[in-house]
């Protein structure tokens, strides 16, 4: 078995684990894992360190221990099935203006496409947490 066979199957196999694990899931974790993973697929134009993951809980009030975001975040290609950013969000950030009608737009797109295992409540609050996640994307700092 070749060296790139091996590291899909180990891709492969993540993603199966999560999915089926992440069923039973309680809310709060669900949505821990939703907002990190975001944020996790950034990929490098997001600079995750525990600052970042300070500001992350603060604005986003995720968890009492700031370590436990650090999971989500190394596994969000796995939790988002291999997608880009771009897939996950249909949005490339080219342009740093992100006004209400846009967060909105990205919000409802990203709420209606994700893992059907990380729903933790009804559309409107799954959605509001991704609009506050994205109107404060800005505040993180860059790599």
């Amino acid at each position: 078995m070749s060296f790139l066979s091996n590291m899909k199957l180990t891709f492969n196999f993540f993603a199966l684990f999560i999915n089926l694990v992440g069923k039973s899931f309680p809310e709060r974790t669900k949505r821990l894992v939703l907002i990190t993973s975001l944020v996790g697929s950034f990929g490098d134009a997001v600079k995750i360190d525990a600052e970042t993951l300070h500001k992350l809980n603060k604005i986003m009030s995720l968890c009492s221990t700031e370590s436990a975001m650090e999971l989500p975040i190394r596994l969000s290609r796995a939790i988002w099935n291999g997608k880009t950013s771009y897939e996950i969000f249909n949005d490339k950030f080219t342009d740093s203006t992100m006004d209400g009608v846009r967060i909105k737009r990205i919000a409802e797109y990203v709420a209606s496409t994700m893992p059907k295992w990380l729903c933790y409540g009804d559309a409107a609050t799954i959605v509001k947490d991704i609009e506050q996640l994205l109107a404060n994307m800005s505040s993180f700092k860059t790599a």
